[in-house]
């Protein structure tokens, strides 16, 4: 059993920074404001976007974004004045970041597939649970899915699973599909029992979104085709079992990333500084640079979860490290 290898310090700062605590497991939106409610005039959401891959369909939808603070969930083990000057010079701001939540579809085969369900209202981030609305807005009904995947199941991944106040069932249709790997872990008596105080919550809420979808869930291992066209890529590290996917149809090709990435200029310039979420820094670190040496010997364009919506761009090779160039938009898909 792989044990929860965080550290205590930034545990608690990243409890504190998302809002779970050990008493709730699935916690409500701050302010009983369902996060997907109609937006006002000082709102703003990203929507969704399209592109294909062969004959594949793929569609961006948001789910919303996360406010991450302070900076330093980003580069736990980053010297702080270098984590700042590197922002600064890029222009964004050095006391704060977005955490874009970009959730893939993929019609492809015939086959309708979610990657990953979005944090949902139950997540304990006030503005996610978009998912299902962005969606219907690009002409996707949550009924019609009948495949989600899951990259891993951190809550903003996973608790939109549980969105319906009357079937329970965001997605009443859809079966799932995980990593073993990242099922066991998630589940097991010993996990719980050796999480600290400040994540037992999240935990819990894990453990029993993915219990409340059990029966209609099928296990893979990394390298697996989950459903044709659609594999999974071994990039475990930020959770024991966290996979990337691969969309493919003929030569066309799209690597949907996860959190195997999880900031444009961090993640690729300093590959080694560990997010506050990484449970295994070194073996996260690992994975992102073979996957960044992927992406870009192999000039295959990714799909990044938290990356500027859309999250669709190149990775370049850059010395001995890599730069994030983002796809420009393609009018007519």
């Amino acid at each position: 059993m792989t044990p929860l290898l965080i550290p205590r310090r930034r545990l608690m700062t990243a409890a504190a920074a998302t809002g779970l605590t050990a008493a709730t497991g699935l916690a409500a939106a701050p302010g009983g404001r369902p996060a997907h409610a109609a937006t006002t005039a000082t709102d703003q959401v990203a929507g969704w976007y399209r592109r294909r891959v062969g004959d594949a369909i793929v569609t961006v939808a948001s789910d919303g974004w996360l406010d991450l603070q302070p900076i330093s969930l980003l580069g736990t083990n980053a010297p702080e004045d270098e984590l700042v000057a590197l922002l600064d010079a890029n222009f964004l701001p050095t006391d704060r970041a977005v955490g874009y939540i970009n959730v893939t579809h993929v019609q492809i085969g015939g086959r309708s597939v979610l990657i990953d369900a979005g944090g949902g209202v139950n997540s304990g981030f006030e503005a996610l649970g978009r998912l299902a609305d962005t969606l219907a807005l690009a002409g996707i009904e949550a009924a019609s899915v009948d495949t989600i995947v899951l990259t891993h199941a951190h809550p903003d991944h996973s608790f939109g699973i549980l969105d319906d106040a009357v079937t329970g069932l965001r997605f009443p249709n859809a079966d799932y599909a995980l990593a073993a790997a990242e099922h066991d872990f998630w589940t097991a008596e010993e996990t719980l029992a050796t999480a600290p105080a400040e994540i037992q919550g999240m935990v819990q809420g894990i453990a029993a979104t993915l219990q409340a979808v059990a029966e209609r869930t099928r296990f893979f291992a990394p390298g697996d085709e989950v459903v044709p066209g659609l594999t999974a890529i071994d990039t475990g590290g930020h959770t024991p079992g966290h996979v990337s996917y691969r969309i493919a149809d003929g030569d066309a090709q799209l690597v949907v990333v996860g959190d195997a990435a999880v900031h444009p200029i961090i993640s690729l310039t300093h590959p080694d500084w560990s997010f506050a979420f990484d449970m295994d820094g070194a073996a996260a670190a690992a994975s992102r640079r073979r996957l960044l040496d992927l992406l870009a010997a192999d000039r295959i364009p990714a799909l990044a979860y938290h990356f500027p919506f859309p999250g669709i761009g190149h990775v370049a090779a850059d010395g001995a490290v890599w730069r994030w160039v983002a796809e420009p938009f393609d009018w007519t898909p």
